[in-house]
Formats: C-alpha cells, sequence, structure tokens
C-alpha cells in the first residue's frame, strides 16, 4: 500500500445565536423529526437518521437548523408535548453539542422551556394569533429569540379562516398587536423575529401579495423571517394539466423566493434544500453589491498573496471579530474539495460524513466524545456499473456511509491517523474499490491555540 498525509480545513457550525453574521440573509435548514411532514413524508423521523440529516444540511450551508416534532400542515393531528419531546430532545442534545445553532418549531410551552433547556436557541412559534400565555412567559422568562408567526387558528382550522380585506395590512396589524404583547410581557423587542406566516391561513394570491410587501415588515425594524419552501402555493403556481406540483419539485421555486426575499432584505429563509437557497442568497447578495465579509459556512474565499491551494486559510470569526480560542467549537465543517489526480480514473466523491467520536489522546476526548467528518474520494471502474444501471457493480453509497459512521463511533483511538487507516482499509476490504483517499476532519480538537479545523488525509491502494 502507498501512503500519502495532508492537512484541511473545515467548520462546524457557528455556535450561538450572537455569532450568526449580520452581513446578508441567512439560510435555516428544515429538520422534520415527525412521521407525518407534507415535505418528506417522515424521512427523518428517527433520531439517528434526523442527527446525520441535521449534519448533511449543516455542511450544505444551513445557519440556523430548524428542528420540528409536530407537522403543522393544514389538517395535521395534534400530539402531546411528552411525545413532541421525545421526538426532539435527543436530536437537539446531539446537534447543539456539535455546535449547530437551532430552532425549535413548537406550539407547546413546555416543549420549549424543554429545548431551550436542552442547547436550543430560538423558539419558532406558528400559533400566532392562539399563542399561550405559558408561551409568552417562557420567552420573557429566558429571553429567548423568538419567531413571531402570523397564523389563524389551529392547523385543523386554519384554511377556513383566510378571509381578509387587506392581507397585508390586517397581518402586519395582527403582528404588531402580539408583538406588544410579547414586549409587554418582558421580551426585548431585538429577540422578537417576524414571520408572515405563508400558508398559515392564508390562500395562494394572498401569499404572493405578503412576498411583495416583505418591505413592509423589515419597515418595523424587526427581523423577518421567510418560509416559503415547498409550500402549496409555489405548487398551484407549478400545475401541470390541472395537477399541483408535488412538494419534491417545488426545490427551484422555493430557491427563486429566497434570492427575492433576500434581495428585499429578509433576516432568513427556512427552506428545505439548503445548498439551492444558500447559492440563491448569495447571487442576490452579488446582483445588489452587498456580498458580505462573512461568507455563508461551506463557501471558499479567495486565498491572499503566497497562499496555495493546498494552504490552510487563516482563522475568521462571525462578523469580523477576531476569533477567540473557545470559538472554534462554533464552525461550521466545510467538506474538503476532491483533490485533483494527475489521471482521469473514474472516482465516487462521498462528503462530510459525520458521527461523534471518542478518540483522542486525551481521558477527557474518550468520556466526552466530540463530532468527527469523514471525506471520501474511491477510485474504481464504474464503466459496467453505467452501462448496465446496476447497484451491485459500484459501491452503494448508504453502505458506504454507514460503514464509516459505524468506524467513527466505534472503539477509540489516539490518533486521527489510525482512524483513517482503519476505515481506507475496511472500505477496500468490503467494496470493489482500486484505491480511497479519507479525510477525517476533527474540528473541536482540544488545541490551546486558535484554529477552525485540524484533519489528516491518507491514500490506500489495494
Amino acid at each position: 500500500m502507498t501512503t500519502t498525509t495532508r492537512t484541511a480545513h473545515g467548520a462546524l457550525g457557528w455556535g450561538s445565536f450572537e455569532d450568526l453574521p449580520s452581513g446578508r440573509t441567512l439560510v435555516m435548514g428544515v429538520l422534520n423529526v415527525t412521521p407525518d411532514s407534507f415535505s418528506d413524508g417522515g424521512e427523518h423521523a428517527g433520531h439517528e437518521a434526523a442527527i446525520a440529516h441535521g449534519m448533511r444540511l449543516l455542511a450544505e450551508g444551513a445557519d440556523v437548523l430548524d428542528v420540528g416534532g409536530e407537522s403543522t400542515r393544514p389538517g395535521s393531528e395534534r400530539i402531546t408535548p411528552a411525545e413532541e419531546q421525545r421526538r426532539i430532545l435527543p436530536v437537539v442534545e446531539a446537534l447543539a453539542a456539535a455546535g449547530a445553532v437551532l430552532s425549535v418549531d413548537t406550539l407547546h410551552a413546555a416543549t420549549a422551556a424543554a429545548v431551550l433547556d436542552a442547547g436550543a436557541h430560538l423558539v419558532n412559534d406558528v400559533s400566532g394569533l392562539s399563542v399561550t400565555p405559558a408561551m409568552v412567559e417562557v420567552v420573557a422568562e429566558r429571553q429567548a429569540p423568538y419567531v413571531l408567526t402570523h397564523a389563524r387558528g389551529t392547523p385543523a382550522t386554519m384554511d377556513g379562516l383566510a378571509d381578509y380585506d387587506d392581507v397585508v395590512d390586517e397581518v402586519l396589524a395582527e403582528l404588531e398587536t402580539l408583538r406588544d404583547r410579547l414586549v409587554a410581557a418582558g421580551v426585548a423587542p431585538e429577540r422578537i423575529v417576524l414571520d408572515p406566516g405563508l400558508g398559515f391561513a392564508k390562500r395562494g394570491a394572498q401569499n404572493w401579495a405578503l412576498l411583495r410587501a416583505l418591505p413592509r415588515f423589515t419597515a418595523t425594524g424587526h427581523r423577518v423571517l421567510v418560509g416559503a419552501s415547498r409550500k402549496r402555493f409555489l405548487g398551484a403556481l407549478l400545475e401541470t394539466d390541472g395537477e399541483a406540483r408535488p412538494a419534491a419539485g417545488r426545490d427551484t421555486a422555493s430557491a427563486a423566493v429566497s434570492a427575492l426575499s433576500a434581495h428585499a432584505g429578509a433576516w432568513a429563509v427556512r427552506v428545505h434544500d439548503v445548498r439551492a437557497s444558500a447559492d440563491a442568497v448569495a447571487v442576490a447578495h452579488a446582483w445588489l453589491g452587498t456580498e458580505p465579509a462573512v461568507l455563508r459556512p461551506g463557501a471558499a474565499r479567495r486565498p491572499r498573496p503566497g497562499e496555495g491551494p493546498d494552504e490552510p486559510p487563516a482563522p475568521r470569526g462571525g462578523r469580523g471579530r477576531a476569533l477567540r480560542a473557545g470559538d472554534r467549537a462554533g464552525r461550521q465543517h466545510v467538506p474538503a474539495a476532491p483533490p485533483r489526480v494527475p489521471d482521469r480514473r473514474d472516482r465516487i466523491n462521498l462528503l462530510g460524513i459525520g458521527a461523534v467520536g471518542y478518540h483522542g489522546v486525551l481521558d477527557q476526548e474518550k468520556r466526552s466524545g466530540q463530532p468527527f467528518f469523514v471525506d471520501l474520494v474511491m477510485y474504481l471502474d464504474l464503466s459496467r456499473a453505467g452501462a448496465e444501471d446496476d447497484v451491485a457493480l459500484t459501491a452503494h453509497y448508504g453502505e458506504v456511509a454507514e460503514e464509516v459512521r459505524d468506524m467513527v463511533i466505534g472503539p477509540s483511538v489516539n490518533l486521527l491517523e489510525t482512524l483513517a487507516d482503519r476505515i481506507a482499509r475496511r472500505l477496500l476490504e468490503r467494496f470493489p474499490l482500486e484505491a480511497v483517499e479519507v479525510t477525517v476532519h476533527k474540528p473541536k480538537a482540544p488545541i490551546e491555540v486558535t484554529f477552525s479545523d485540524v484533519s489528516v488525509t491518507i491514500y490506500r491502494e489495494r
């Protein structure tokens, strides 16, 4: 076997609400831990699946993850706060430990208090005019950032409450009434985020009217969140032969709304397809000429003079401040770009596989664990797989990812080099690979100097 070693840089998440960049529209990734979501059909209802998906959303550029344990689609059934917490608390705890900034989508004050205790940063409450005194009390007591969403009725009744003389005037007036109630209870105005509540007691044309009026919402002085992703009014816009476009086919339109919302000054967009909306937001800021100094997590900066493509960038902090040593826990992992190879061999790139492992030379690392991320470049002949469309002739991505995850969460080792070597050898044993390059990232390593990530890359041939 031949071996090469290289270091690379990455990051994990912003770490706190205060560290979120202020110079651009943020991207909030939707993480539904529900069996009946309208958008993903319960694909991430299990704890492990939800945590893994949250890691993927961070790697794709999410600034905030919005975790929900109860569907709020029209007509959905209510669940108890206890069941909601059973679904989401392990997910919140794991992602908070990984440095993610977390919003939790809940109607229940008890759940809001529990998730804040578990490490969440924002409460995203879509109860609207039905907000409970208990929720107001929790938000005031904790001074947690609070997304105040406009809605009438409950998910079961909201569709029958969408009658307005002027939807923009009435939504603004009702939001301001609720805002005043929160402020009177002691909630700091700067902690309140307004959400026009697209789809919540709104019919198709009313949603478009609210989007066109976004400057009126930003003029209130509050941050404004736009949640249009995959919603029914987009499906109706894209209908074919009288049939609305299914939710999974609405991501391009959702990204267009994200770009326009950024152009109109929205604080954040709440989306399912993070990568597309992160790109759309970047385009909007470039169009406006307001491209911020702090790029979105995952964006590459231009190298400074004297820096080569494999040289680590200098650490940087949120909002232009100097990066403190303690901040390294709050940066988002950025999968390394696949390395250049001297030939044109077929290869599969599988980047950003995340799991909590217990590796390191310190006893604390072996006791408490920390997040690790693995990037793979797998070399194999894909000519037959491409010609015959047969998964048996290639490396099954899901099985590879599961194998890597199991290696990371498995028996502890002292060195990244050892972990990377074990992963490479195991993949060569199990899958039809000619060679594999494995990069293991350890963004929260206990190093006393400022850094953004440490990683080891090895190359192994059969």
